[in-house]
């Protein structure tokens, strides 16, 4: 499966996140993240967060706008997010 998590205020620091994360990995799915942010900065800490939980770098998505476009470009199954707003967008395009 292709399992994508916001970062800033999801994975970053929700230990539990963080665990699912750990076990979609340890399982051998295609773990994602996808960040709202601006792409012209490094983003150093997202970067250095991915390595040190094993997901590719090409699978580290610098993004800006909704992330349910980006879910159905790359064919995400499951996505783990914080912001309420992102949940509703991705509900409404799913049901």
């Amino acid at each position: 499966m292709r399992i994508s998590f916001d970062y800033d205020n999801c994975l970053e620091h929700n230990k539990y996140v963080q665990l699912m994360c750990k076990m979609f990995l340890s399982a051998g799915h295609d773990v994602f993240i996808l960040a709202n942010r601006n792409p012209e900065h490094k983003n150093l800490d997202l970067f250095s967060f991915a390595k040190s939980f094993g997901i590719k770098e090409e699978n580290v998505l610098i993004i800006q706008g909704f992330k349910v476009h980006y879910i159905m470009e790359y064919n995400m199954d499951i996505h783990f997010d914080d912001s309420f707003d992102e949940v509703v967008a991705i509900n409404d395009f799913y049901n």
